[in-house]
């Protein structure tokens, strides 16, 4: 996985959000500090969304609006300012096996989906020739 979305796995805007000083309530949203504003209208989760000027995106974009850097000085500052040196995976994305692999491996086995009553179906139906 390469450095940007490790970085994006990571971190979250909600996280990095407080730490750059904005006060961010029990829902998740925020004063936008894209624009002015006098009631939260900035949501932020993994990445942000702002219901007043439109202003959306990932962590690293986040950063890179609200200290008016570019992307790469963005995951840069991240890096820096929460101690995750640029080759550091290790906090990545878990190990464990996802739903969709989970469904996938089912169907690789050889028999995975043959049973008595779909092997006689198969048979009967195999020798019964499609009438034109």
């Amino acid at each position: 996985m390469s450095y940007y979305p490790a970085l994006k796995q990571r971190l979250t805007c909600r996280e990095v959000a407080p730490h750059y000083g904005l006060k961010v309530n029990a829902s998740g949203m925020a004063l936008c500090p894209f624009h002015d504003e006098h009631s939260p209208s900035l949501k932020l989760s993994r990445g942000f969304h702002c219901f007043g000027c439109g202003a959306q995106g990932d962590v690293i974009t986040f950063v890179s609006r609200l200290f008016g850097i570019p992307p790469g000085e963005a995951a840069q500052k991240l890096s820096a300012d929460f101690g995750i040196p640029a080759g550091d995976h290790s906090r990545g994305p878990p190990t464990a096996r996802t739903e969709m692999e989970t469904w996938v491996s089912y169907g690789t086995g050889s028999s995975a989906f043959h049973t008595p009553c779909t092997d006689s179906w198969g048979q009967k139906n195999a020798s019964s020739t499609p009438s034109a």
